[in-house]
């Protein structure tokens, strides 16, 4: 029979419900949302009032001869700064209702982000509320099946010295393996659900 790992203790729980909003759905969400968020940024600043700033460097250089003398070089470096300003009069509403859309993909996401984090917690909750329940049966299961080897036993020596028939003892022998069937059952539940909350978590 497989042996039954150790039982996280209160206050592993605590930590895992502690720890809901990093776990892997509820950071998908949002990364999801602060995707669609930037998305619905930039569209909207994308669209109205713009200005553009833009930098030139000229580099001059030469000489300069006065009354038939040739005097030193001359450098005429300069910068030269410009913000242009720029408005849509209009595109027929294409913009506004390209950052309709946009900022309404944002809403959504937000809205499955807030939905996501509530459904997360309650899940780790119900697992770990599971995995209690199924421990304390695999601890019952655990002490039937060794009642029933016990039986199981005093019915194999009966049987052999006579005192009652195969049928009977077959009987003790069938308790016995649906005690383990039980056993084993229970313990699958047990250890998916464990599964289930150790992958609830990134690293």
């Amino acid at each position: 029979m497989p042996i039954l790992s150790d039982h996280p203790d209160r206050q592993h729980y605590q930590q895992a419900i502690k720890r809901y909003e990093e776990s892997v759905d509820v950071l998908k969400a949002w990364y999801q949302y602060r995707k669609d968020q930037r998305s619905a940024d930039y569209a909207a600043s994308a669209h109205g009032f713009n200005g553009n700033l833009r930098a030139k460097y000229t580099l001059g250089r030469g000489k300069v001869t006065t009354e038939g003398r040739q005097d030193d070089d001359i450098r005429a470096n300069s910068w030269q700064v410009s913000l242009d300003f720029t408005y849509p009069i209009w595109d027929g509403g294409a913009s506004g209702a390209a950052v309709k859309t946009v900022r309404l993909a944002e809403e959504k996401a937000r809205i499955e982000y807030e939905r996501t984090r509530r459904a997360a917690r309650a899940e780790i909750v119900n697992l770990i509320n599971r995995l209690d329940v199924s421990y304390r049966k695999l601890q019952i299961l655990d002490q039937q099946i060794e009642l029933n080897q016990n039986k199981l036993d005093i019915a194999d020596y009966r049987c052999r010295d006579g005192q009652i028939s195969r049928i009977t003892y077959l009987e003790s022998k069938i308790d016995y393996i649906e005690a383990r069937d039980k056993y084993l059952e229970e313990l699958k539940k047990y250890l998916l659900d464990k599964i289930a909350l150790q992958g609830k978590y990134i690293g």
